[in-house]
């Protein structure tokens, strides 16, 4: 029993439990709520709001990817940086402990900055909109209903968008169990507040309301939790931070999280606007369960970011080298796993629950898994690269990027579905694949820190 309590104490204090533990969350609620929303909502429901939430999705990207480099600077600053280059990190000066103040000045920054961001949100939101109800809103069986659920989804997630860097900073400042502690908070008030609005009939109204919460509630605890990490005495003397001294990153960083959409996540989109909606409603739910698996794999690596970005600013790029020969491989190993139970239990379980919507076909759930998978890998690669204060690989992403774009409308047309899997492995396969990789370990065969190309 002595045994058990400090290896029981190990395993719940470990921040690797916690991000798992937002996963498997996610999971039981997808079988909880999601499954009982499949059985209640019509296909042609759930199709639409898959289509809504890739347009949502697009919208937030106008962010830029302000939120990880802010989180970046954070850990910078938290490994005692007093100043932080433009790009890269030669010439970085070291105070020998946390630079709060310059946190504070992170902190005014981002408030001002992210009200102009939330604005800019939900405009988007809803011309993109109005873009596709002209463009599909003929075939599509189109109610008062579905307008207005789409409206709460663009007032929410400019709502959102004005609290997004609270939860970034906080992820920044190494607390990494905390961050997931409280991303678990917010998915299960989500599900819910989701379930119960299912259950006295809300339909679609429920969903948009629950995509609001899972975002809203974690953002507004982990605001609370940074203040109180930041001495009042830092804002007296805050640093003043501008928005310039980021910039250069995030458009890069921003730059990259569309290439990112573009090569992968996008596919929901181009699918919503090639097929009918009840495929749409097979392609996005089977895209959901890869990137939920996604997501669990990769935290092997992900709660170690803040911890190699604070060492690739002190030049120890030994230590990040070791970090990721341990953790990449247990990545890869959970998503083989995961994916493997996923192909041969996903339809029984939702055949038992009653699933209006099925999964994929084998041979394209197959092959959607592995373009995922392969996705998993690059990222973890191009998450250590942005670590440096760089982007080298800025290039690779944006042309892969559009080049899936452009094959994938064209190649579903031609091919449907499968079509639309095969252009971001064809894309990918001729660069980023390989690419990424490779120039992350090159970099990490340097010494000591280096500037961007």
């Amino acid at each position: 029993m002595t045994r058990r309590g400090p290896l029981l104490r190990r395993i719940s204090q470990s921040a690797v439990t916690w991000a798992s533990l937002v996963t498997v969350v996610r999971g039981l609620g997808f079988l909880l709520v999601m499954a009982y929303a499949l059985r209640s909502l019509s296909p042609n429901d759930i199709g639409l709001w898959y289509a809504m939430l890739g347009i949502v999705n697009v919208s937030l990207m106008a962010e830029l990817g302000f939120n990880t480099t802010i989180g970046r600077f954070v850990s910078f600053y938290l490994g005692g940086a007093v100043h932080v280059p433009a790009l890269g990190l030669r010439g970085t000066e070291s105070s020998g402990g946390p630079n709060m103040r310059a946190i504070a000045g992170l902190i005014r920054m981002a408030r001002r900055l992210y009200r102009i961001l939330g604005t800019l949100t939900v405009g988007l939101t809803a011309g993109l909109g109005l873009g596709w109800l002209l463009f599909h809103g003929q075939t599509a069986d189109l109610h008062t209903t579905h307008l207005l659920v789409f409206g709460i989804l663009a007032i929410g997630s400019g709502m959102n968008m004005t609290v997004l860097f609270w939860l970034g900073m906080l992820f920044g400042m190494n607390k990494v169990r905390l961050h997931s502690q409280l991303v678990v908070v917010g998915l299960l008030v989500s599900y819910a507040v989701t379930f119960l609005c299912l259950r006295v009939g809300l339909g679609l109204y429920a969903l948009g309301v629950g995509q609001i919460l899972i975002n809203l509630v974690p953002r507004l605890i982990s605001r609370r939790c940074v203040l109180v990490a930041v001495p009042a005495t830092a804002f007296e003397a805050a640093h003043t931070i501008s928005w310039r001294a980021v910039w250069p990153m995030t458009w890069r960083a921003g730059l990259l999280l569309v290439g990112c959409y573009l090569c992968l996540q996008i596919m929901t989109l181009i699918c919503s606007f090639v097929c009918d909606l009840e495929t749409t409603a097979s392609f996005g739910l089977t895209l959901q369960l890869a990137l939920m698996l996604h997501l669990f794999a990769a935290t092997w690596l992900a709660t170690r970011l803040p911890q190699i970005s604070a060492l690739r600013s002190q030049g120890n790029h030994q230590a990040v080298r070791e970090i990721m020969i341990r953790r990449i491989p247990l990545s890869m190993a959970t998503y083989v796993a995961g994916a493997a139970f996923l192909m041969v239990a996903g339809p029984i379980i939702l055949k038992m629950v009653g699933s209006n919507t099925p999964l994929l076909p084998p041979i394209e759930m197959g092959a959607l898994l592995l373009v995922v998978g392969l996705n998993l890998f690059v990222g973890h690669h191009s998450s250590v690269l942005q670590t440096g204060n760089e982007v080298p690989h800025l290039h690779m992403y944006v042309t892969s990027g559009v080049l899936t774009l452009l094959l994938g409308f064209a190649f579903g047309r031609w091919l449907g579905v499968r079509g639309i899997i095969l252009a971001p492995f064809l894309v990918q396969l001729c660069g980023n694949y390989w690419y990424t990789p490779l120039t992350c370990w090159r970099r990490l065969s340097l010494s000591g820190t280096h500037e961007a190309d």
